[in-house]
């Protein structure tokens, strides 16, 4: 049986794996929808929009209907 101080040498909790995880996680959608977002419409239209820049960016691929989901109401 290994002694208490070799067990503890090297390993990492189960909780300090999914917290690092989840935060490279969210970090990276963060990532990927700033992409997005650029991607679709340009500098001066997310500086116009930026109260609803993701809104309209499905706007533009989705409609209407990809607006009102993004945003949750149905003003432009």
């Amino acid at each position: 049986m290994p002694s208490k101080q070799e067990s503890k040498l090297g390993t990492w909790s189960t909780p300090s794996i999914a917290y690092l995880g989840g935060v490279i996680m969210v970090i990276a959608i963060y990532i990927l929808i700033s992409m997005v977002v650029v991607g679709h419409l340009s500098f001066a239209e997310v500086a116009l929009q930026s109260d609803n820049a993701l809104s309209a960016t499905a706007q533009q691929f989705m409609g209407r209907a990809g607006f009102v989901t993004i945003s949750g109401s149905s003003s432009a």
